[in-house]
């Protein structure tokens, strides 16, 4: 009787800790998504930049598209160089410089580049760089 009480207390200790390590395992969070994103006029980042922050998994911030922001965001994996949608843009040269820092999936990111005008910065960049 002392061995069947041994034998169902450890495995009641056993199935305990694989639970609790389970619970702990699920409970993991994610790795934090949170973004500064500014657009000035200029080549370089200005005073006057227009800034919103951008949280993602769960969405949030000030970001008018937060949502679409996220989601065009990973689909290229936080590489802001892989944004890019098809518009035509005059040539003028009136330039644009966006800016993002932070965090996209606990990896550290920064992106920085001036574009000719603001149609051509949308067309790199939207919808992430759509709040301007």
């Amino acid at each position: 009787m002392r061995r069947l009480v041994r034998v169902l207390t450890i495995a009641a200790v056993v199935l305990s800790a694989e639970l609790i390590l389970a619970d702990a395992t699920a409970a993991a969070p994610e790795p934090r998504t949170a973004l500064v994103l500014s657009i000035s006029e200029g080549t370089e980042l200005a005073s006057n930049a227009r800034t919103v922050q951008l949280l993602c998994e769960p969405t949030g911030g000030d970001h008018p598209k937060a949502q679409q922001a996220c989601d065009a965001l990973a689909r290229v994996d936080g590489n802001f160089d892989a944004l890019d949608i098809e518009l035509i843009c005059t040539p003028e040269y009136q330039p644009f410089t966006a800016t993002a820092d932070g965090l996209w999936r606990g990896r550290r990111v920064h992106y920085q580049q001036t574009y000719p005008n603001l149609c051509f910065l949308e067309s790199h960049l939207s919808p992430v760089f759509d709040f301007f």
